[in-house]
């Protein structure tokens, strides 16, 4: 009998030692005017935007317009003067057939950052598919003009040049295009 009681008492003794130490493991912090917790976030509004962002974009990839709408207008709650949020509707509204509502957005990125070369490229890019070469055009020459050393990878999409040439409507902008990404790439020394 004296060895249940023992069994006991020790399993009772690391029940209390337990739960002291997981209850010392959970703090919470309130502020001095009200009783709700204080949350600590270490994300900025951009960083979450850009999350919602990704959310957004591969929601639209999925086929799922509504839960890509729904994100992205997350990220614009978050980050409303963010270009990326912009060109990210700009995109959304060319894939569900607004072309209008797509333009505009794209007008709304550059109107903030003006010098974008994501948005300048993809913007080049919706305007030449949808046949608006000559605009199509100046977006890629701003692209050109911003500075061609920077040019990151995704900044400088290679169909761009591709869809612009096969057109043959301004080749030598193309060519310009080319050079351009075979030098970035280390192809042209």
């Amino acid at each position: 009998m004296a060895s249940v009681n023992m069994v006991t008492t020790v399993k009772s003794l690391v029940l209390c030692v337990a739960l002291g130490t997981l209850s010392g493991c959970i703090t919470q912090q309130y502020s001095d005017a009200s009783d709700n917790p204080i949350v600590q976030n270490d994300a900025t509004n951009n960083e979450i935007a850009m999350t919602r962002i990704s959310l957004g974009i591969g929601y639209l990839n999925m086929g799922n317009t509504k839960q890509a709408k729904l994100n992205l207008e997350k990220a614009k709650r978050f980050a409303p003067n963010l270009v990326q949020v912009h060109t990210a509707f700009a995109h959304y509204y060319d894939t569900v057939g607004e072309a209008d509502l797509a333009i505009k957005a794209y007008e709304k990125a550059l109107s903030i950052k003006g010098d974008d070369p994501d948005t300048l490229n993809n913007y080049g890019v919706f305007l030449c598919r949808k046949g608006h070469l000559e605009k199509a055009e100046q977006q890629f020459s701003y692209v050109l003009d911003i500075n061609s050393a920077n040019f990151s990878q995704s900044s400088f999409d290679s169909s761009s040049a591709l869809i612009f040439s096969e057109r043959l409507v301004f080749p030598n902008i193309s060519f310009k295009f080319f050079l351009s990404i075979f030098m970035n790439q280390g192809y042209i020394p």
